[in-house]
């Protein structure tokens, strides 16, 4: 029987409110297998551990899900959590509600809280937390976009800038221009975490991935979509540019694609997305969350170890040239062969049985 034990816990569709929880382990009886882990993170964040797979959402679906200096934290904790968790295997992303995976934050705080704009002599709000970050802007609609496929219109409830975490240099109250700075290093802290972690992250886009969103979803290994996502860089629209997100978006399209993208700030839908390669796999609507825990559980089964080699050397010889990338990657072979993983896989094969990974 599975025994359940709850501290301070508050639920949401299947995941937990982590502000409101210390701590939350399903454990078999029998077997003293974790199910779920959950840990103390914000509201504005939910994370989960189930099978293996981390499921970590931005939980603010009322604002388009909008990066605010909260949520960058709680994603940095989460994602921390998650790489130093030996029970998950695989990191999900998403947002929660229909309407969007993340559309940044909002746009109508963002020149309070600019220095800049202010004269230069007033921080950051401490009630908004919000800078203009590697500008994260969008004119949403309903999910279809403009005529033009641009962005720019419809609700203006989803106009949207992503932020960093206001006025902070190494746990300074800074303010002003320096703290503005520093603020918005925070996205880019939350992408080196992802891309350091060591295991699989796949985003989920159920709807408007857009400016930060949008590089925060091509910060992901793998995006799986559904086929009413859009994608989009439109910061030019409203006179700023997506500096930040220019790496994860390089990273995940031909580079002519993406600064087409940047200079045009049209929005794309999933089908062109695929077709430019930075979506894996374009699904029905009802059928998203299956097709991402597939994905998932695909790598979760297989040897963390490995697969932890494996990701790293693929990012480590990304454009490297093939004199500096063979050395590297026959050094890494040698040292993959020697793992207990290895050993273990190759006489699970032979014998006609399922391996049992130790993750070393």
């Amino acid at each position: 029987m599975d025994v359940l034990l709850l501290v301070l816990t508050t639920r949401l569709a299947g995941t937990v409110a982590l502000g409101d929880i210390v701590c939350a382990v399903s454990c078999n009886a029998r077997s003293g297998s974790r199910g779920i882990q959950v840990m103390v993170m914000d509201k504005e964040v939910l994370y989960s551990v189930e099978n293996g797979i981390a499921s970590v959402y931005i939980n603010r679906p009322d604002a388009r899900n909008a990066m605010s200096a909260t949520v960058v934290s709680g994603l940095v904790k989460a994602v921390r959590m998650a790489a130093m968790d030996p029970e998950v295997r695989v990191l999900v992303l998403g947002g929660t509600g229909d309407k969007a995976f993340c559309a940044g934050a909002d746009l109508s705080s963002m020149f309070s809280s600019d220095p800049v704009a202010s004269g230069g002599s007033a921080g950051p709000s401490k009630s908004t937390q919000a800078t203009p970050g590697d500008g994260s802007f969008t004119g949403a609609g309903d999910g279809t976009g403009d005529a033009d496929g641009t962005a720019g219109g419809g609700d203006q409830d989803a106009i949207q800038q992503d932020t960093g975490n206001a006025g902070r240099t190494s746990g300074v109250e800074t303010g002003g221009i320096l703290g503005a700075h520093e603020a918005r290093g925070d996205i880019v802290r939350l992408f080196k975490e992802m891309w350091s972690m060591g295991k699989p992250t796949i985003a989920r886009v159920q709807g408007w991935a857009l400016a930060g969103g949008f590089g925060l979803a091509m910060a992901c290994d793998m995006v799986v979509a559904s086929e009413k996502a859009r994608f989009g860089a439109p910061e030019v629209n409203v006179g700023l540019w997506p500096f930040i997100i220019t790496v994860p978006l390089m990273r995940s399209m031909p580079p002519k694609m993406a600064l087409e993208l940047m200079l045009t700030g049209r929005v794309v839908d999933a089908g062109e997305g695929k077709e430019l390669g930075f979506v894996n796999r374009v699904v029905p609507h009802d059928q998203l969350d299956q097709a991402v825990e597939s994905l998932a559980s695909s790598m979760a089964k297989c040897s963390p170890a490995l697969i932890r080699l494996g990701r790293d050397s693929f990012y480590a010889v990304w454009g490297a040239k093939p004199s500096d990338a063979f050395p590297y990657l026959q050094t890494m072979l040698t040292l993959a062969s020697m793992t207990d993983d290895a050993r273990e896989g190759i006489s699970a094969f032979l014998e006609k049985r399922e391996p049992v990974w130790r993750g070393r």
